[in-house]
């Protein structure tokens, strides 16, 4: 593990070697626990994508939209960031998602996703 300092004074610990990611997940787990929520920020960095979804029935919330997500593509709800929900000619909404790259590589192929 090395450890380096950023130029806004937060500390990285970088765990090289660790392609699954097993190591990094089980040293924040252990940093979450061990430090204060309120005064410290435990985050794994990884390789964010973009993608739109569209025909979303105008009654879905945010919260809803950001949980199916996650739910179907195996990633954290709090990893899924979410744009506004715009509205589209046809009645129905669209929505810029941003998360992990691969959560939403298994997203594409299923095409359709049921929300709510």
């Amino acid at each position: 593990m090395r450890m380096r300092k950023t130029i806004t004074g937060s500390v990285i610990l970088e765990v090289p070697e660790d392609q699954e990611r097993k190591k990094a997940a089980a040293l924040a787990a252990c940093l979450t626990r061990a430090l204060d929520p309120n005064k410290v920020r435990v985050v794994i960095p990884f390789r964010a994508a973009e993608a739109r979804v569209s025909m979303i029935d105008v009654s879905a919330t945010k919260e809803e939209i950001r949980n199916t997500l996650a739910k179907e593509s195996g990633c954290k709800p709090e990893d899924v960031r979410l744009g506004e929900i715009r509205p589209a000619r046809n009645g129905l909404g669209s929505v810029w998602i941003r998360g992990p790259a691969g959560a939403l590589r298994k997203l594409a192929p299923a095409g359709r996703v049921a929300i709510g």
